[in-house]
């Protein structure tokens, strides 16, 4: 599995199997508020605890989920107007639930080691997007 060398290193100090996952939420959920897009940091621990394509996807998207109702409710008690922003509401809502009954037909008919392959080559190109953007913004 793709995985940096620091990326290991940092995942050996939050513990071990799924405990990993409570260090792991806090540091990322501490950092969705100010950053926003912490899934491609801790998508590659859940890769590798979990390491059926299924498990990995169910159990990541409920942790987004997590993530982004917090967000919600923070953001709300904040004074943020969201039915100001109707619209956009319901362009992401209506594209969250076809990406979720497209991925879910395309995921049914992935191996496990095609999933691998992709799974890594869209981490390395979010992480370049990244990179770029940070460099020349």
């Amino acid at each position: 599995m793709w995985w940096p060398q620091g990326l290991g290193k940092i995942v050996s100090l939050l513990g071990s199997g799924r405990r990993t996952f409570i260090p792991l939420g806090a540091i990322a959920g501490f950092l969705n508020i100010p950053f926003g897009v912490t899934g491609p940091a801790i998508a590659p621990v859940f890769r590798a605890e979990l390491p059926l394509r299924t498990a990995m996807v169910a159990t990541f998207a409920m942790a987004q989920t997590f993530g982004h109702l917090a967000k919600v409710i923070l953001f709300t008690a904040d004074g943020f107007a969201y039915l100001d922003q109707l619209a956009l509401l319901g362009i992401g809502i209506s594209s969250v639930i076809l990406g979720t009954w497209l991925g879910t037909r395309v995921l049914r008919n992935l191996s496990e080691q095609l999933f691998g392959h992709l799974f890594r080559f869209t981490l390395t190109a979010i992480a370049i997007r990244i990179i770029l953007v940070a460099l020349f913004s």
